[in-house]
């Protein structure tokens, strides 16, 4: 069997070690989450429908599917087809050097084996031309005859070797006659002959051969494979495997081989051919290809080619009955083990004694700071359940999940929510089959996300967004669990007010923001308008005019104000822009509550309102001092604003029309505000009590209807 694309394979280097690294996350989440649910009991079979020798059948029909695709994508085949074709294409005739002087190493890793590859490489971008091949050394023959069936030739070039020609030696000169036989001495524009050679001609006299060359027109493209520099050493073969020697001459002395680039550059110039050196770092494949493609093709003869069978088919089936498999099987055990080991496991807690002890705690609410109305909390649970041990008596578990319940629901009156949420967790997976304990502990969980959503609300409502939406997540498993989701539905109606407040400062907290933005905007930009009035550069939108007056018709044009005083209008404009923007900036602020903005937005005023004074007395350094004061209170420094990006300076224009249409919506009169949640009107609040009441009624009837349809206990969590 082969393959077509055997180079596939080299992905196993990567995917073995990404299929072993999220085989071992996924393990470990699992068992995270499971130790989450279950606490101690996550190590017991009992409480889990996990089938071990299901999972690892599962793992290892996947691992062999990929294998199998992997197979398919690298194209096996195995038998071969013979096929008619009818082709158009140049007829080439490869010449290659097999003499001893090829096994030299100056381009590794020989001679020989570069101009192997080289021809494989040519004759795979030279679709649908034929080509014949020729190696010498002492002599010559023709190895295969003009053909375009690759496999053919691919298959002649592995077998070629320094043995190939009995007769040591190397004679150019037999090696062109042999071709031009194999060519039938007739001319046209699509023949070529490709020589890859050293050069090292020891024979024969190559010279001889080209009259014959000249008279059919056929080019010689030769391909010089060597150093001419530093010649190479012959390297034969060892007597052992992997042992090496170096060819030497009668007198003991290393032969020597160098690449004879003259010879083969007269070769390649007296016939119109070309003459290209190839080593590692520079094949000059592509010299090569540029002279073949200039060639014009002609229609060959009709033949025969024959063609791998590809089998990939048999390999992707596999595949896909492989992962077929994979999802048909789940993990989970028999009914019949399940219950078997639920029967050991209360057997077993049966023999064991446990003493009595009673734990009920009075309903409480917790009480919430941060808003106008408290959460409502499930209430404690009744004593634990009794259970019969082996002399019949009946006493009670002290780590019941009743007693968990209380006890997490005692500290969460003491304010210790950390520590609750994981009792409450743990009640839940002591007995998760107990509709009432895993509604009222997801009841609380969701009270406790609430609550410590609420402390958020007013300094991080984007957070506090991200908390509610996971509290209401536990409000509804709850509300899907209970029978009677009063309490829950009222916190679900809650949380969605808290919601929207919490929305609303965030978008309050984006436009104080984008008033920042805006009036250290203003304050650089009368703080730049100034010192350039200082520096006694005219300001950007005076460069314009300047140039404009600047024709030779300016005589003829009104003369209005000099430069200076239309600079000094200009940072007076810019000067009182930024005041009103701060303004806007500390009204905002006002707004908000917000102390520290108000106080940093009223130096910053002061600041200006100093410069503009400074501006008329025409101290323009000192009003400068106070236009930086001021950036510095906005909290940006100078070496900030030079740094921002030049595009703010195009948009200035928009900016100021937007600040107009900003001061004129704020010249209306504001509309009146909403009215606070506890001055609502009785009779919308009656409309809304009713319509809670039509919903929960809906809600409750809905669940005794699926309680009908599935009498069996819903799962908190899929591996409970």
């Amino acid at each position: 069997m082969n393959f077509l694309k055997p180079e596939y394979f080299w992905n196993l280097l990567w995917m073995v070690p990404v299929l072993v690294f999220f085989s071992a996350l996924a393990y470990r989440r699992r068992k995270k989450q499971l130790s989450l649910i279950l606490g101690e009991r996550a190590a017991n079979p009992a409480y889990s429908t996990l089938s071990h020798r299901k999972r690892l059948l599962r793992n290892f029909l996947l691992v062999t599917s990929i294998l199998f695709l992997l197979v398919a994508a690298a194209r096996p085949s195995w038998g071969t087809k013979i096929l008619p074709f009818t082709g158009k294409g140049r007829d080439l005739l490869i010449v290659l050097d097999v003499s001893k002087s090829m096994l030299s190493q100056d381009v590794q890793p020989s001679r020989l084996e570069h101009s192997k590859w080289f021809l494989r490489e040519l004759i795979k971008q030279c679709p649908g031309d034929r080509f014949g091949i020729v190696d010498f050394a002492g002599s010559a023959f023709l190895q295969c005859p003009m053909t375009a069936d690759k496999t053919t030739l691919f298959q002649a070039i592995n077998e070629m070797s320094v043995e190939s020609i009995p007769l040591g030696g190397t004679n150019i000169q037999r090696a062109l006659e042999v071709s031009m036989e194999a060519f039938k001495a007739a001319e046209g524009g699509h023949r070529a002959i490709i020589l890859l050679s050293d050069g090292d001609e020891i024979q024969g006299s190559s010279s001889a051969a080209l009259d014959e060359l000249k008279k059919t027109k056929i080019p010689i493209f030769v391909v010089g494979i060597g150093d001419p520099s530093q010649p190479g050493l012959i390297v034969l073969p060892g007597a052992k495997p992997g042992e090496q020697t170096f060819l030497r001459d009668k007198n003991g002395e290393l032969v020597k081989s160098p690449l004879n680039e003259k010879q083969l550059n007269n070769l390649a110039s007296a016939t119109s051919g070309i003459y290209v050196r190839s080593t590692a770092t520079n094949t000059g494949l592509s010299d090569i290809l540029k002279r073949v493609k200039a060639m014009v093709p002609e229609q060959y003869d009709q033949g025969n080619q024959t063609r791998p069978i590809e089998r990939f088919h048999i390999p992707l089936f596999a595949a896909l009955i492989l992962l077929f498999a994979y999802f048909a099987i789940n993990e989970r055990r028999s009914i019949a083990s399940i219950l078997a080991l639920f029967f050991l496991a209360n057997f077993a807690d049966a023999q064991a004694p446990v003493q009595k002890q009673a734990a009920v705690l009075p309903q409480q609410n917790i009480p919430v700071s941060s808003a106008d109305q408290p959460l409502d909390t499930a209430i404690p649970m009744p004593d634990a359940k009794p259970r019969a041990n082996g002399n019949g008596a009946k006493k009670l578990d002290v780590k019941s999940p009743y007693e968990i319940y209380n006890q997490a629901l005692a500290l969460q009156e003491k304010k210790e929510f950390e520590n609750a949420s994981a009792l409450y967790e743990n009640a839940i997976s002591s007995d998760p089959g107990d509709r009432e304990l895993v509604s009222k502990a997801c009841q609380n969980l969701g009270v406790i996300k609430h609550e410590n959503a609420r402390t958020l609300i007013n300094t991080k409502p984007q957070d506090a967004i991200k908390i509610l939406d996971s509290a209401e997540e536990m409000y509804k498993e709850s509300m899907r669990i209970s029978p009677k989701p009063l309490d829950v539905a009222m916190n679900q109606q809650k949380l969605i007010k808290d919601r929207e407040l919490a929305k609303k400062i965030l978008e309050q907290q984006k436009q104080l923001e984008q008033k920042k933005k805006e009036a250290q905007q203003k304050a650089k930009d009368a703080h730049d308008s100034q010192k350039d009035k200082n520096d006694g550069k005219p300001p950007q939108d005076q460069k314009k005019e300047q140039k404009d007056q600047q024709k030779p018709d300016q005589k003829d044009q009104p003369q209005g104000k000099s430069g200076q005083q239309k600079n000094q209008d200009d940072v007076q404009k810019k000067t009182e822009a930024a005041k009103d923007s701060v303004e806007d900036y500390k009204e905002e602020a006002r707004k908000q509550n917000d102390k520290q903005s108000e106080e940093s937005a009223d130096r910053a005023e002061k600041e200006i309102e100093k410069a503009q004074q400074e501006q008329k007395t025409g101290d323009g350094k000192k009003a400068e001092k106070n236009l930086k004061n001021a950036m510095k209170e906005l909290g940006l420094s100078q070496d900030e604003g030079q740094n921002k990006d030049k595009d703010q300076q195009d948009q200035k224009g928009k900016q100021e029309q937007g600040q107009k249409n900003q001061e004129k919506q704020q010249a209306k009169p504001q509309k009146e505000q909403p009215k606070d949640d506890k001055e609502i009107d009785p009779e919308q609040a009656e409309a809304l009590l009713d319509l809670m009441a039509n919903d929960e009624k809906k809600l409750i009837e809905k669940q005794k209807e699926q309680d009908r349809r599935d009498p069996r206990i819903a799962p908190v969590e899929k591996d409970w």
